[in-house]
Parts: structure tokens; sequence; C-alpha cells
């Protein structure tokens, strides 16, 4: 049976500047994150809005239409920048579009909003849309409760006293303020010899660092300006916020995504292992090879999808986690309750493979690097002169799943029916894109 509202018009909004990952004052980093927001295009159906601070390349929005049986004319594409301390969705309303989207949602009745992140000022633009929120029933918008919750358990402190309750394991660690971090770190070196040391609110790796032995603690980052913190949205925590947990020797970082569909109905999605560089993703590899690990982590993606069911969350979620040495203890080390960088690469899987009336596919993520001249263009030609560019009647091949520009990692998916034809894929792809691909 189809769900109806899977059909519905979408508004997607590619709000990568939302508090929910980093604080809003991060704006350099929020800027390079959004230089992947074309990604958001693989989501699109005919008839659909998507509203990205970056534009993507016409090279890139042909051969993304062209692959998903489309036109670029049969879908809209509205540019707006992210402005320095200013959530996407604000960014839209002064930017003057609110007359323009709410036209549009008014011209396909059942139009959805569906964004990366769901934070207040999104909601609040739906409401002012008049259009319902992916997935939520028209009935049942996310309440302020509901917001408050995920701001909270986007934070590495808020997911660790969850986890506690619900008997998730966790790395030993504590939470301090930055006037505290030095002596924390020194006491938390000398219990456990080596640490991770995370910002109470970021994703992605940023400004994580690991310390091991008698080593000086880091300085504080200064605090953002108090209009930043104020302009913050409920739920929030301080900026000046840290975690440092004991260094946990592991096998390889997991990571497993979830959707919320209702009160008692969490849905596993898919799960694998990510590659890691420097504590910042740089890839994924799906299935998990694990039997043992993936199973203590479908059950605790199930607890902690009670969790946000009762504070009437409704959408994706993921969680990440580490396999220790031993290779059977789990740790997990936080949760990422919004679209990540493995939903919208898993959609166009769901998508080629529904296409070409597939089954189970192994896919993986990864990246090349972009040197100074790179481009969409240049980097499809190379892949389809090489005969790799992915082929809908093999069932197989490599996507380039972002817009590539210069000096920007090129991102890359692979799909194949079976892991090994997926590695070999993958390896015969990076030496093609890159002549130094990054270690992983």
């Amino acid at each position: 049976m189809v769900d109806p509202a899977a059909e519905a018009p979408q508004l997607v909004l590619a709000n990568f500047a939302s508090a929910l990952a980093v604080d809003l004052s991060e704006h350099v980093v929020l800027q390079k994150w959004a230089t992947q927001a074309p990604r958001e295009i693989w989501l699109l159906r005919p008839g659909d809005l998507l509203v990205t601070p970056v534009r993507p390349s016409e090279a890139f929005l042909a051969a993304a239409c062209g692959l998903l049986g489309m036109a670029p004319a049969d879908i809209t594409v509205i540019t707006v920048p992210d402005l320095p301390g200013v959530a996407m969705a604000e960014s839209v309303r002064r930017a003057g579009l609110l007359p323009v989207l709410a036209r549009w949602a008014r011209e396909r009745p059942g139009a959805r909003l569906l964004p990366v992140a769901l934070d207040a000022p999104t909601a609040r633009l739906a409401r002012d849309l008049g259009i319902g929120m992916a997935p939520y029933p028209d009935a049942a918008p996310p309440t302020a409760r509901t917001l408050a919750a995920v701001m909270d358990l986007n934070t590495k402190s808020g997911f660790r006293t969850a986890a506690r309750d619900l008997g998730i394991r966790v790395p030993p660690g504590e939470t301090c303020a930055a006037t505290d971090l030095p002596n924390v770190v020194r006491r938390s070196l000398a219990v456990h010899g080596g640490v991770a040391v995370k910002p109470d609110r970021a994703a992605g790796g940023h400004g994580v660092r690991f310390l091991t032995g008698p080593e000086p603690a880091p300085e504080p980052e200064p605090a953002p300006e108090p209009g930043v913190a104020q302009a913050t949205v409920a739920g929030a925590q301080a900026a000046d916020r840290w975690v440092v947990e004991r260094l946990i020797p592991h096998r390889c970082s997991l990571s497993a995504q979830f959707s919320v569909a209702g009160p008692a109905a969490t849905r596993w999605e898919f799960d694998g292992t990510m590659a890691v560089r420097d504590g910042a993703f740089t890839g994924y590899r799906s299935p998990l090879a694990a039997p043992v690990a993936a199973e203590e982590l479908r059950e605790w993606g199930a607890r902690f999808g009670r969790h946000l069911a009762a504070h009437g969350y409704r959408g994706p979620f993921g969680l990440d986690a580490l396999l220790a040495e031993d290779g059977s203890t789990l740790y997990a080390t936080e949760a990422n309750v919004r679209r990540t960088a493995t939903t919208t690469p898993y959609a166009l899987v769901r998508r080629l493979a529904d296409a070409a009336d597939g089954g189970d596919a192994a896919w993986r993520t990864g990246q090349a690097p972009g040197g100074p001249d790179a481009s969409f263009e240049q980097a499809h030609t190379l892949l389809t002169a090489a005969g790799l560019a992915y082929r809908p009647a093999a069932g197989e091949g490599v996507v380039l799943y972002a817009d590539v520009s210069p000096g920007v990692p090129v991102r890359y998916l692979v799909v194949a029916a079976t892991t090994d034809r997926a590695a070999e894929l993958e390896g015969l792809a990076r030496r093609l894109l890159g002549p130094r691909p990054l270690d992983e």
C-alpha cells in the first residue's frame, strides 16, 4: 500500500545552516558544509521545489535529473545564500521569499516541507506557509516540546544523559564548561591515559581533539558574541560546553540510521562502517559486516527511537558507535536527530534499486581530492569514459552524488550487487578521480 504522504509535493529545504549541528556563529564551518547542499536534488520528484544556499551547476543538475528519469524543467530550484549567524529558514524569510513559496504551496494541495534539520525557524516557516512538515501528519506538527528535545539530543551531553537512562553504553566521561576544561582534561588523562575532547554541540568531527599521556590541556575556544547565543532557539545549550570522554581503542566506527514513524514504530533503515580521518567523517560502507554489533546497535536504535517518539518526534535519526578492539563491546558516541550525510545517498540507492527492480544492494560513499580546476562535468566525463558511471541496465556503477567545485573533495557513491564488487569499483574510481586519494 502506497503512503499518500510519500507522494505529496515536497518543498525540500537544504538548511545546513541550523543551530542543531553547530552554533550559528560557526559561519565558516556552515558555509563549508553548505557546498554539499545540491545533493538534496536526489530527493526531488517532478513538481518538487528545492531551496538551497548553493545553486547546483548545470552539469550536475542535468546528470542528476537524467539519472532520475526527469528533466531539469520538471523541478524548481531557488537559491538563498546563508546569512552569517542566521538559520536557513530565517534567511528565506529575510530574502522576501515567503510570498513566492506560499504561492507554490497553494498551487499544490498537500505539499510538505522536508528539511535537513528540524529546528524552530523551520517549523515556523512551515506554519507561515500553511504546509505540513514531513513526515508529520497534518494534524500533529512538531511542538515546542519536540523542538526543545531535538535541540538537546543533538548535543553530546544530551545524548549521553538519555543513553544512560535507556541502558545504552557510552564511553566514561563528563561534561564541563570551557572554563573548567583544562582541569577536567588533566584529571581525565590521569584516569584514562587518553581522552577525546568534543564540543558539546558539533557534527562531522568539527572541533574534536584526541589527547594521550600528560599533554597540556587545550585552551577553551572563545565564547560566541552574546547576541548570537541569545538568538539560538529553545533547548540550545551554551556554546562553551565540552564533553571529555575516555579514548576508546577500537576496530571501527559504526553508524546505523533509523526513522520514527509513530509512537511505537521505529524503523531500522540501514547500517554500515564509517570512514573517519582525524575524527571527521569521510565515507560510509554498507551493509555492516559485524552481525553481533549490528544487532546491538539496532536494539539501541529501537530504545532511542521510543524515547524520541515519547517527545513527539517523527523522522530520521542516526546512532554512531565504536566497536572496541575486543570485537564485541560497543560504545555509542552520539546521535544525529536529523538527516545526515548518509540519508540522501541511501535515498538515491533505493530509487536506483527500485528503478532496476533490484533488491538490497551493497553501497559506499567516499571522497577523492578535488583539484584547483575540478568540475562536475570533468569528473563525470572521466567516469563515463572509463565505463564506471552508474548504468541502470547493469544496476551498478559510480554516481557523483554531490556537485563538484575547485578545491572541494569529489564525493562519490558506489552501488553494486555485492560488497566485493562495490570495493572493486570504488578502488577504480578513486584511482581515476584523483592522483592522491584520501587516506581513510
